[in-house]
C-alpha cells in the first residue's frame, strides 16, 4: 500500500468502527464489524490498494465465515443458558 492509501483506509476504518460501536451502544442488536486485521489483506490481496482481487475476495470470504461461526457459537451458547 502507498502511505496515502494506508492512511486513508485507516481513517475510514476507524470511522466505521466508531459508528458501529455507537449504534451498538444505542441498542442496535446483531450488528457486527469485521476489521481489516480479521480479513488480513496485504498488498497481494488488492488491485490498487483499495479493492480486493481474487486473493483478497477469498481472504474476505474466509474472514466472514469465521465471524459467522463465532456469532453462531455465541448464539447457541446463549440459547442453551436460557433454557
Amino acid at each position: 500500500f502507498s502511505d496515502y492509501s494506508e492512511a486513508l483506509l485507516s481513517s475510514l476504518n476507524r470511522r466505521q468502527a466508531a459508528v458501529v460501536k455507537r449504534l451498538q451502544r444505542e441498542g442496535i442488536k446483531d450488528l457486527y464489524y469485521l476489521t481489516r486485521n480479521e480479513i488480513a489483506w496485504d498488498k497481494d490481496s488488492m488491485v490498487e490498494g483499495v479493492h480486493p482481487n481474487d486473493i483478497g475476495m477469498v481472504q474476505q470470504a474466509g474472514a466472514v465465515c469465521r465471524k459467522l461461526h463465532h456469532i453462531d457459537r455465541k448464539s447457541r451458547e446463549m440459547n442453551l443458558k436460557g433454557r
